[in-house]
């Protein structure tokens, strides 16, 4: 598969949770218009790995990408925390970062999460360095 032409703010997203060895699986509409060789995308999707470490990981990507809970411009008035919190109980949720927004899922409605789409996501190279698992 070619290299896909996504929005810098979504690949930057992708690259901060890359970088701090966060595992998921891109799935929603990031998946289908990578897939589809284009689309309009708003966000990111993911399901992450929900064992301890990984989701530690995931915290200190949320962290660096300055993330509030919250979709559209809409902040979630819920106190949070990302060094104390566990978004295994949070989800599913939504982020606004300082780039794109994520939405968080750790088991979506049929699925058993992670490990049940990690057998059959593809890795995609999206950009130098950004190369995602997609359900």
């Amino acid at each position: 598969m070619s290299e896909l032409e996504l929005d810098p703010t979504l690949l930057a997203t992708l690259q901060t949770l890359e970088a701090q060895n966060v595992e998921f699986v891109l799935v929603g509409d990031i998946a289908e218009a990578i897939y589809n060789n284009g689309g309009f995308v708003s966000g990111v999707a993911i399901v992450p790995g929900s064992y301890s470490r990984n989701v530690d990981r995931l915290c200190n990507a949320l962290i660096e990408l300055e993330a509030e809970l919250g979709i559209a411009g809409r902040r979630d008035e819920r106190p949070l925390d990302l060094r104390r919190a566990d978004l295994r109980v949070l989800a599913p949720c939504s982020f606004m970062t300082s780039r794109a927004d994520i939405d968080l899922d750790f088991e979506p409605h049929g699925t058993r999460g992670y490990r049940d789409l990690f057998d059959d996501a593809s890795n995609v190279r999206l950009a130098q360095g950004v190369n995602p698992l997609v359900a």
